[in-house]
């Protein structure tokens, strides 16, 4: 109860506390009100307590939403991997369209706290907050978990071990985040790892005994058959006898490119690439070239890395699409090109389509949430077929017998549907 005079709060809802307190307002004017008088100066005074009321209400929803967007946008630029220095362009930006499509608001969009200090605030509530979380479900005992780490080193040169986890609830809700990230402060031997795997588990409360599988790098120190972390961590503890463990499932599919008879067109059409991109001179010369053709005006020819191999199909499907600029470039240089061979292009062309199949199949087997069923279908469909993928270039072989060339798109090669089956039949028996 609160008096509309005063604003008194009574803290008894009682008559005698009521009728009390209301004596003490004997000298104000409304108390010699009577009638209908009496009843509009009530009204008045209600109203006029409304409205104090909801102008309070909208500024506590108002600041609420305000604080609310502090944390999305922040939320977003950690997600993205921007600079919390890139919140100030962000409200710039936010004003001034603002300013263009509802000038009436722009004051209200002026007073976001969006500050670099509140967007690094925001980031650790919201990290803590999510580590509340998984802290909470991963110390259940009906959880079950897997753990992927791997091990490696700063530019100041401090060993760091990254840990995530997959937990599987009983209700089959999936979490994957990042656990914990460890440093190694010695050396850097199986371990060592095992030491600091075991500090994290102490410091988080895991239970061990609920680990279902480990995914590692394929380093001594994570594989090595007796003092490597995988090792260890079978003989520390007993009930993990049926552990399992993965290291570089991907790159196996490395091996597709790994046959004698396509290492050697591989290998061929790199040194194509590195004629052209290890000379600056000649890249510059070659740019040039390009940028006269409007069809490849801001076309280049990329690096080929090996190490990251699962860019190899792009740098074959950019030779062959750039075949004709790279033989007149040859020619300008009084050079011979194997582009000019109509088998090694055909060779070309079939390596360059099974390439990206395969480094597509491996970039749909990665990404967050992925499980076991998807990645199945995933390996199980590589050609819209029902075949697991160590059958793909069989599968490729029947549909080429069969005179249906469309592994990848063929076509865009622009060359004859010609093929050399005694080569492919060899493939096939040497993937065998």
């Amino acid at each position: 109860m609160m008096c509309l005079l005063c604003n008194t709060v009574l803290n008894t809802l009682k008559k005698a506390n009521a009728n009390k307190h209301y004596l003490t307002h004997k000298e104000h004017k409304y108390f010699a009100l009577e009638g209908e008088s009496r009843k509009a100066a009530l009204q008045k005074l209600k109203n006029e307590k409304h409205h104090q009321q909801a102008s309070f209400s909208a500024f506590v929803n108002q600041n609420s939403a305000a604080v609310a967007v502090t944390y999305k946008i922040a939320h977003i630029l950690g997600k993205r991997g921007k600079p919390f220095s890139d919140i100030e362009i962000i409200k710039e930006c936010i004003v001034e369209a603002v300013s263009m499509l509802d000038p009436r608001n722009v004051d209200k969009y002026k007073q976001l706290p969006l500050s670099r200090r509140t967007v690094t605030d925001r980031q650790h509530e919201l990290a803590q907050n999510v580590t509340e979380q998984l802290h909470t479900i991963i110390q259940n005992e009906d959880v079950y978990f897997s753990i992927a780490l791997d091990e490696s080193t700063d530019k100041t040169d401090s060993a760091q071990v990254l840990y995530f986890i997959r937990a599987i609830t009983k209700d089959f809700q999936c979490y994957e985040e990042l656990l914990a990230l460890g440093t190694l402060t010695g050396r850097t031997r199986g371990a060592d790892i095992f030491e600091n795997f075991k500090e994290v588990c102490n410091k988080l409360q895991l239970n061990v005994s609920n680990l279902v599988s480990v995914c590692t790098d394929g380093a001594p120190s994570m594989r090595g058959k007796k003092e490597g972390f995988v090792a260890l961590l079978k003989k520390e503890n007993l009930n993990l006898k049926k552990l399992i463990s993965f290291h570089c499932i991907l790159h196996q599919q490395n091996l597709c490119a790994k046959s004698t008879i396509l290492q050697d067109t591989l290998d061929r059409t790199i040194a194509i690439v590195n004629y052209i991109r290890v000379n600056r001179m000649r890249h510059r010369e070659f740019r040039q070239m390009l940028s006269l053709d409007e069809e490849t005006y801001s076309v280049d020819l990329p690096y080929y890395c090996k190490v990251r191999w699962l860019s190899t199909g792009q740098v074959l499907i950019k030779v062959l699409s750039l075949r004709r600029q790279i033989l007149n470039f040859y020619k300008e240089q009084g050079k011979q090109c194997d582009l000019s061979d109509e088998v090694f292009l055909r060779n070309l062309a079939f390596l360059s389509d099974m390439m990206t199949k395969q480094n597509n199949l491996n970039i749909c087997l990665q990404g967050e949430t992925r499980s076991a069923t998807k990645c199945h279908q995933s390996i199980c469909t590589p050609l819209g077929t029902n075949v697991v993928s160590h059958d793909t270039v069989k599968v490729w072989y029947q549909k080429i017998k069969n005179e249906d060339y469309d592994i990848q798109e063929a076509e865009r090669s622009g060359q004859s549907t010609d093929v050399d089956e005694a080569r492919l039949r060899e493939l096939v028996e040497e993937d065998q």
